[in-house]
């Protein structure tokens, strides 16, 4: 979690660089990093007192202008989020009425939304059923196959080895195997 969040440009980074297709990330501007970068916090500190439908389509500021009303792209883009996320139903209810798992999927509905190409995705099935959290890693799986980067933290070792096409195995904030499925998930 707070490697992904150091990637996100969420905390500082105390050595090294971060870049992405030979670009500095720490040099982006913070709309800039909004159209290149979505990330997916495990859960949220406060809720809005919004509807689901209005939630993710935060998701696009970063592509409207300051008092710029939606465009038929902007609606476009939500409406396939929420339809990926499985909230189409859900779309005129007040956030803080969700259930756990809900707001989970709300959160990756807006990521979506963004449309950016890297995706940094912290816990995504976090209080979701098991059959949501099959839905959640068919649709991160599906994004990678789309030239999309995703990189995902979890500590459910079965969906990782499910859907992973690389794991990164991590003890006490070092990185301890490096490698496909098979070569780091091992006794």
């Amino acid at each position: 979690s707070t490697l992904l969040k150091a990637l996100a440009g969420l905390l500082p980074i105390t050595a090294g660089s971060v870049t992405w297709r030979g670009e500095a990330m720490e040099a982006w501007a913070p709309r800039h990093r909004a159209r290149r970068l979505a990330f997916v916090p495990q859960s949220l500190m406060a809720l809005p007192e919004v509807t689901v439908r209005t939630f993710v389509a935060q998701g696009r500021y970063s592509h409207q202008g300051v008092f710029a009303r939606a465009t038929p792209e902007d609606r476009q883009a939500v409406d396939q989020a929420m339809s990926q996320a499985d909230l189409v139903d859900l779309a005129a209810r007040p956030l803080p009425e969700l259930s756990g798992g809900q707001r989970q999927r709300c959160l990756v509905a807006r990521a979506l939304a963004q449309q950016a190409d890297l995706l940094l995705i912290d816990e995504p099935t976090n209080a979701l059923d098991p059959e949501h959290q099959i839905a959640v890693f068919e649709l991160i799986e599906s994004l990678a196959h789309e030239e999309r980067a995703v990189a995902v933290v979890t500590h459910d070792l079965n969906l990782a080895s499910q859907f992973a096409s690389r794991i990164v195995l991590m003890d006490g904030g070092r990185k301890v195997a490096d490698g496909t499925v098979n070569e780091v998930l091992q006794r």
